[in-house]
C-alpha cells in the first residue's frame, strides 16, 4: 500500500508529533509512505491534485495545522482547504485522510499532535480502512 503524505511543517513541533503517529501506524500495517512538503495548508489541494494525477499512490494523508489568529483568515484557509480536499477525494475516488488541525492556540496544536490526541493516526487509519474495506 503506497501512501502519499502531504504535509506542512510550518509548525515544526506539531509536524514532528504528527509524523511520529503516522510512521508508527504505517509500520504496523506495512504501508509505504512518500512525503510531499508544502508551505502551508492552503497548498494541500494543489499538491493532492498533482499526486492524484501522477497515479502511483493508493491513498493520501494530508497533515498540517491552522491556528486561530486575530482575523478571519484562519477560517478561510481551513474551510477552503478542507472543501477542496474532500472534493478531490470524491471526484477521483482517492481515499484521503485529512489531518489538518484547526485550533485556537499553539498549545492546543501541540496537544492534538501528541499521543494523547492522535489525530494524525486517525487520518492515516481512515485511509487504511477505506483501502482494506
Amino acid at each position: 500500500m503506497k501512501i502519499a503524505v502531504i504535509y506542512s511543517q510550518y509548525y515544526q513541533e506539531v509536524w514532528n508529533g504528527q509524523k511520529k503517529q503516522i510512521e508508527e501506524f504505517a509500520a504496523e500495517k506495512s504501508m509505504d509512505l512518500d512525503y510531499f512538503e508544502i508551505p502551508g495548508s492552503m497548498e494541500a489541494p494543489y499538491m493532492s491534485a498533482k499526486v492524484i494525477k501522477e497515479g502511483s499512490f493508493d491513498g493520501i494523508v494530508v497533515l498540517g495545522c491552522v491556528v486561530e489568529g486575530e482575523t478571519y483568515h484562519n477560517h478561510i484557509i481551513q474551510n477552503c482547504a478542507h472543501d477542496h480536499l474532500i472534493r478531490l477525494s470524491v471526484d477521483n475516488l482517492m481515499p484521503m485522510g485529512i489531518g489538518i488541525l484547526t485550533v485556537k492556540s499553539y498549545d492546543q496544536a501541540l496537544y492534538r499532535s501528541s499521543e494523547k490526541k492522535p489525530y494524525a493516526r486517525h487520518a492515516i487509519k481512515a485511509v487504511y480502512d477505506l483501502l482494506t474495506a
